[in-house]
């Protein structure tokens, strides 16, 4: 085997990190908006390049190393309108590039805002350098409440567990890529036959809709379901009838 294919199986073999192309620079852009209409603070923005790497353990044959190697490649601040432009270097064998608005670790961050993530941006095309990121609307973390109300249902037992997205917003441009549960808040409550009403207050990212699952119990489940609900801004309230 020639020596260059020799040290270029060494290295793919042996590689667990990311490596970037030199004299090469990226361009990440993009907009995200707020249905308040009101000016974004600035708030952080990193843009990160991750990959996977498989490597062979020598002391051990046919058994395998699995790592990830993360860096950040690019920083910057939200404009007040909500756009950025943030300049990179370029990695040339990332599996994900993503970008992270007011990161909880990130100087800046403040926590009347959620943090943004979007995942795998470079799965959008690659035109002159430059990453366009579609527009995503974020807006700041409101106090507000579901109300529960039997209406229709006299005889059961209502048990409910409330998902909510308090702090954390995540997407991904490729739809392919399993992202982690979309709501980090759990609370729940329970509504007694004699009881007719219940509310639960918490913080919510504002205008994001939350996800109930419920069981109306009467000696075993008689009913059991998910359902999403919506913001009503009228009442700043989320409303679940039974």
């Amino acid at each position: 085997m020639p020596r260059i294919y020799l040290l270029l199986l060494i290295f793919l073999l042996f590689s667990c990190e990311l490596t970037y192309e030199p004299n090469r620079r990226l361009l990440i852009k993009g907009q995200v908006e707020n249905q308040e209409n009101i000016d974004f603070p600035t708030l952080p923005v990193d843009v990160y390049a991750s990959g996977r790497f498989f490597s062979p353990l020598i002391l051990f044959p046919f058994g395998y190393s699995n790592t990830e190697d993360i860096d950040r490649i690019g920083n910057g601040e939200l404009n007040a309108d909500g756009s950025y432009n943030i300049t990179t270097i370029s990695p040339s064998n990332a599996y994900n590039i993503f970008l992270v608005v007011n990161g909880e670790d990130a100087m800046g961050y403040q926590t009347q805002w959620p943090t943004l993530v979007i995942q795998r941006l470079n799965v959008e095309p690659l035109e002159t350098h430059t990453y366009e990121v579609p527009v995503e609307n974020i807006n700041p973390i409101v106090e507000t409440q579901l109300r529960v109300s039997r209406t229709n249902n006299q005889t059961d037992t209502l048990l409910l567990t409330l998902n909510f997205n308090g702090s954390v917003k995540e997407l991904s441009l490729d739809p392919e890529l399993e992202l982690e549960a979309p709501y980090q808040g759990l609370l729940g409550i329970q509504l007694n036959p004699t009881e007719t009403d219940g509310s639960l207050n918490f913080e919510n990212i504002g205008r994001e809709p939350v996800q109930v699952h419920y069981q109306l119990l009467n000696n075993i489940v008689v009913e059991e379901m998910e359902v999403l609900l919506p913001y009503n801004p009228e009442t700043n309230t989320y409303e679940f009838d039974f």
